[in-house]
């Protein structure tokens, strides 16, 4: 079995990092953040508008829809490609939301509203058992995933919340607002399984940033005329920090492969790569923040908007513990069938 990415795989991912690099640099991510730093910012200052004009364009919004469908026709595998850049770049736009929104309402045959959505006309969220939801301030389409069923909900006003991450806006969904009803259960757990591996593939590319960000000041910053990086304590740093990267990495494409091809293993491997990405995730970052000393602490360093950013796709559509129970209830499932746990 060939475990590495085709060389088109490859070119899709030079490309879309190609692309953020020229109109995503991090001095652009600063200037949004500072633009969202009142929770009554208005909606266009919630998001990089620019940016999120290039990524529709480019076909980013329908990477995984059918070329009938007006999509690009790939799949779950591409689109963790797309999102471990976003990750790595700290896109200020509401990709995976919409992103989400766009499959679940697909398969709900809501075609003209799909369009819509796939053209950035409209931006699309979702809010999983009411939890606190990405993108729901900007968005013109919520899809709510409550165990029973999903539900679409068009024109709400929802009010930006104080946050630690300010590269994404975050909003309660009201509650009390039904909807209309787009699909049941097995709808709910396809969404989660989308959802943890859309989450999981954001949070390895901003390690894998940090980790690269850590390794480069370990071998420039010199202590006792010596870089820091000769010193044996920060080595295991960087090693543990690889270690780490390298299993999300795994992991994740497990769980993106199995998704896409929809093995019966699919939500199992789903979960588990949600569950050890994010605590991974955070992990790598804070272990960079470590090498970077009083440094990575500052304002002025990028470290902390990545720290800040995986702690919210950390916890959002579940944090680990939930995909651990997840987990523990799917393998528990396979036990009167003597079917294997892994």
């Amino acid at each position: 079995m060939d475990f590495e990415f085709s060389e088109e795989q490859e070119e899709f991912r030079r490309t879309a990092r190609s692309l953020l690099e020229r109109y995503c640099p991090p001095e652009r991510v600063r200037t949004v953040v500072d633009g969202a730093g009142s929770r009554r910012a208005d909606r266009g200052r919630l998001y990089d508008r620019e940016l999120w004009g290039h990524l529709a364009a480019q076909g980013w919004l329908g990477v995984e829809l059918p070329v009938e469908a007006g999509g690009v026709g790939l799949g779950c595998v591409e689109s963790s490609i797309l999102l471990e850049e976003i990750g790595r770049a700290m896109a200020p736009v509401p990709y995976l939301p919409s992103l989400l929104a766009i499959g679940a309402l697909h398969v709900a045959g809501q075609t003209p509203l799909v369009m819509e959505l796939v053209e950035g006309r409209r931006i699309g969220c979702v809010t999983f058992e009411d939890q606190l939801a990405v993108a729901a301030p900007i968005a013109d389409v919520v899809v709510r995933a409550r165990r029973d069923g999903l539900s679409m909900i068009e024109g709400l006003d929802v009010e930006a919340q104080p946050a630690m991450d300010r590269t994404r806006p975050i909003g309660w969904v009201d509650r009390t607002v039904e909807g209309r009803s787009i699909g049941g259960s097995d709808a709910v757990n396809e969404l989660v399984d989308r959802a943890a591996v859309g989450t999981a593939a954001q949070l390895l590319g901003g390690a894998a940033a940090v980790m690269e960000l850590a390794n480069v000041y370990a071998k420039d910053r010199k202590q006792f005329g010596r870089p820091i990086g000769s010193f044996q304590a920060v080595k295991h740093h960087c090693a543990d920090m690889l270690v780490d990267v390298e299993c999300m990495r795994s992991v994740l494409y497990w769980a993106a492969w199995s998704v896409q091809e929809r093995t019966a293993d699919a939500s199992v491997a789903a979960s588990s790569a949600k569950a050890w990405c994010a605590d991974a995730g955070v992990r790598v970052i804070e272990t960079g923040m470590q090498i970077f000393g009083g440094l990575g602490f500052t304002w002025d360093h990028d470290a902390h908007l990545y720290l800040k950013r995986a702690e919210l796709d950390e916890v959002t559509f579940g944090p680990a513990r939930f995909h651990r129970d997840r987990l523990a209830t799917l393998l528990r499932e396979r036990l009167p069938d003597g079917l294997p746990f892994s």
